[in-house]
């Protein structure tokens, strides 16, 4: 089928300097924009932590709005309040990250802001033991959570031992230990100008903004760019948890291409034509036809190292075994050459991707995020434009390409978790060895079984 496109609202104009002390500034000026969203991107996440500092990197981003030599928690609360736009931070794996969107005449403010936080933040002692309670409860939150449990538990086990593995909040009792000390020299270690990316969207103009970077970071010396990360080693595990649940929720996990990956593009398609979308294949076969599941989707999630193919989804006990079961024989029927991809599911799923991409071209905030990653992972910027192009090249051919190179091989890797009820035991022990393992790149396949009561009066856990 044709793709139909709209024309974009207004063409990118991205600029790049690189300052003196390492720090690297980039912009796209949107003209017609009355906002400017600005970010301060460091090179620190989860994965440049040791094992020992697993969730300083978190605790280090909470503790930087808390004070500082110039403003104390309130003032800089306040001074969040007088800009009246949305200013936060967020740790990943990958990296940390600090956001404001603020209107055109309070850009430098917000800079200034954040610029403040992390040159002069004076991680107050007293600050330390309110954010450290914070992020348990956070932990909590999340450990009561199936999905968000589940997923990190199966990636506990299939990258154990590596960074990538272990939790971006930390453990709770790692997190009770952390010292003020500790926060310190973590903060000096990674907070480097060689780390630090300026990234800003909006009618901004570039040699004036690098202008206002250069007065909030020239003072910032010292560290080189973050090391290159080994790719973890995959191991097809599978898992059981027991818990005090009505559901199960299973979740599927396949080796990935890394985040620059030439393949990107068209794992995006082709995960969205597996399970993402009322019309993708397992959620039309098994919640539209067969009403086993109420949600299921499939996600490639990709960090600088490495990636991660996940099918996650929940269903009632019973159902178990019979879900499985179809997302196998989907996927095998997929790599036969039995069920290809065609080319009107590549039209679906490519317009719905390019909407979803034009809808935000023109929004500060998502521009200046894209920005500031594609600096992190591409060292240059990639407009929309060019996005677009790529997703205009996918076709039904070139899917069963990346088939046949990836999704076959890797179906022999397969990762199986299960957090469910009791009744689910004779269930996850038919689906175990489900998956054709092919030789040469895992070992046999680990099992691990848990069983967890309840707590803080939650039905699981």
């Amino acid at each position: 089928m044709p793709v139909v496109r709209l024309p974009m609202k207004q063409a990118a104009q991205f600029e790049a300097t690189t300052l003196d002390n390492g720090v690297r500034v980039v912009t796209e000026r949107l003209p017609s924009s009355r906002a400017i969203a600005a970010g301060l991107l460091v090179d620190c996440g989860t994965r440049h932590e040791a094992a020992h500092e697993n969730g300083l990197a978190h605790l280090c981003e909470h503790l930087l709005f808390q004070g500082t030599s110039n403003r104390d928690a309130q003032q800089i609360a306040r001074q969040i309040d007088l800009v009246g736009g949305r200013v936060g931070a967020f740790t990943t794996r990958d990296y940390t990250c600090f956001v404001a969107s603020v209107m055109q005449d309070y850009a430098y403010h917000g800079l200034d802001l954040m610029g403040d936080l992390l040159m002069n933040s004076t991680f107050p002692e007293r600050a330390l033991a309110s954010e450290r309670a914070a992020i348990l409860q956070e932990i909590e939150r999340q450990a009561d959570q199936p999905e968000t449990h589940l997923e990190q538990s199966l990636k506990a086990a299939i990258w154990s031992g590596h960074a990538l593995g272990r939790p971006v909040s930390g453990t709770a009792e790692r997190v009770a230990r952390f010292t003020r000390e500790d926060v310190i020299y973590f903060h000096h270690q990674h907070y480097v100008p060689g780390r630090l990316i300026v990234a800003a969207a909006g009618n901004v103009e570039h040699e004036e903004f690098v202008t206002q970077v250069h007065d909030c970071f020239w003072r910032l010396r010292g560290g080189e760019a973050a090391p290159a990360q080994a790719s973890p080693a995959w191991q097809g595990v599978e898992r059981l948890e027991v818990a005090q649940l009505r559901q199960v929720y299973f979740s599927l996990a396949w080796p990935a291409p890394a985040y620059a990956s030439p393949d990107r593009y068209r794992l995006h398609v082709l995960t969205g034509v597996l399970g993402q979308g009322l019309s993708s294949r397992l959620f039309s076969e098994l919640r539209e036809q067969r009403g086993l599941v109420y949600e299921i989707q499939a996600e490639y999630q990709a960090y600088g190292s490495t990636g991660i193919f996940l099918i996650q989804g929940s269903t009632a006990p019973e159902h178990l075994e019979e879900v499985v079961t179809h997302i196998r024989e989907s996927l095998e029927a997929l790599c036969s050459g039995a069920s290809p991809v065609s080319e009107e599911e590549v039209w679906l799923t490519g317009t719905r991707l390019r909407n979803s991409l034009m809808l935000t071209a023109a929004d500060e905030h998502a521009a200046m995020t894209r920005l500031a990653l594609q600096q992190l992972y591409f060292d240059a910027p990639i407009s929309a434009e060019a996005i677009l192009a790529e997703l205009d090249a996918v076709t039904a051919e070139s899917l069963s390409e990346l088939v046949e190179r990836w999704l076959r091989p890797a179906l022999g890797e397969v990762a199986l978790g299960v957090l469910g009820p009791p009744n689910c035991v004779s269930a996850f022990e038919s689906l175990k060895g489900m998956m054709p393992r092919y030789p040469g790149r895992i070992g046999h396949p680990a099992f691990v079984a848990h069983a967890v009561g309840e707590r803080n009066g939650h039905p699981w856990r």
